[in-house]
């Protein structure tokens, strides 16, 4: 976190803790080793709001003596407001998160967090006689958790990654998707098939891309691998992409450009892998694990994939030999012997 932003937060959790009772702000200070900046900014949001509630259920002022007096039930009740006026939404488990669990809580929530941790130092302080838990007598079950990458399977038709199964609901969305789609499959084959980070998609430039020794060139710290091979697999996909934008680009030009020909941001980036319609919530962080899993699986070297992605490794390794088997890569030949498991919870 810069400066700049912890003094936002700071001065934004001072505006948000004058406005509670003082025994939040009490909870607050004697927590502060044990939480940062951003978990206590939270804790006062959820604690801003649970006193909200708290003014629209009693006619007495809310301060300290209420507080002291709720009953279980009264935090019980702002949870499921809460919950009952959230908009429904998926997780990346495809799961909701308004589900009711078999023991009558719903998925532990910050809130639900936030308050629990608040009550049991009402009960450590001797505020309040009996402890009070919003977590039950055994830990609410939570959502299974989802694959930490994408089915090798997804990648056999890359071509049809953007369209929809059912087709287009306009023929201007056909052409605009049509368009836009060499530089689209672009950006999804260098975050598959080269594991690069957002930012490093967002700065690449043609002159960093060889398609002839099949490398793209990086600018990663001095002692991190600044360079990372390109599969035969993606090669026909970046070839035709950069062909198509040959005419109106130079070697200082960056690879990818947004629709008003200006470099691309993260942002758009996030917004175009959103549109993939074989995957939900695709997201760069995704590929990265996606191509993470099954460069181990290939290579049968965890640190070997750390050395590919850029991070911390152990051991020498030689880059032209992990070139040359890299040059082989292939998420068609892969789909045909791993598939994604469910991952069991425990």
């Amino acid at each position: 976190m810069d400066s700049k932003t912890r003094k936002q937060i700071q001065e934004k959790l001072k505006q948000r803790v004058q406005q509670l009772p003082p025994v939040f702000k009490k909870f607050l200070e004697e927590n502060h080793p044990n939480l940062s900046l951003g978990s206590r900014y939270e804790y006062a949001k959820d604690f801003h709001l649970f006193t909200d509630y708290l003014r629209t259920v009693f006619s007495e002022e809310v301060d300290d003596t209420l507080i002291f007096r709720l009953e279980k039930q009264d935090y019980l009740n702002f949870l499921d407001k809460i919950y009952r006026h959230t908009r429904s939404f998926q997780t990346a488990a495809d799961q909701e998160t308004q589900q009711l669990f078999e023991n009558n809580y719903y998925g532990i929530s910050r809130k639900q967090y936030s308050l629990n941790h608040f009550l049991r130092f009402l009960y450590q302080k001797g505020f309040i006689k009996e402890e009070i838990s919003l977590l039950g007598n055994s830990l609410p079950e939570t959502t299974k958790p989802a694959p930490r990458y994408m089915d090798a399977a997804l990648f056999k038709h890359f071509d049809q990654l953007f369209i929809p199964e059912e087709g287009f609901a306009t023929s201007r969305e056909a052409s605009f998707e049509a368009k836009n789609r060499p530089r689209n499959m672009a950006i999804v084959a260098i975050l598959l098939y080269c594991g690069l980070k957002i930012h490093e998609v967002v700065e690449l430039k043609r002159k960093d891309v060889d398609l002839t020794e099949q490398l793209l060139q990086l600018h990663r710290k001095e002692n991190r691998l600044s360079k990372v091979p390109i599969p035969k697999e993606a090669l026909p996909i970046l070839s035709n992409y950069l062909q198509h934008t040959a005419k109106v680009a130079t070697d200082d030009s960056f690879v990818f450009q947004s629709s008003h020909d200006q470099q691309i941001s993260p942002r758009t980036i996030r917004q175009i892998l959103s549109k993939i319609t074989v995957y939900k919530q695709v997201s760069p962080e995704l590929c990265r694990k996606t191509y993470r899993y099954y460069v181990n699986l290939y290579l049968d070297d965890a640190d070997a994939v750390n050395y590919l992605c850029g991070n911390r490794y152990l051991n020498h390794h030689s880059f032209q030999e992990i070139r040359e088997r890299m040059s082989d890569f292939s998420y068609i030949d892969l789909s045909e012997f791993v598939q994604v498991t469910e991952i069991p919870t425990t």
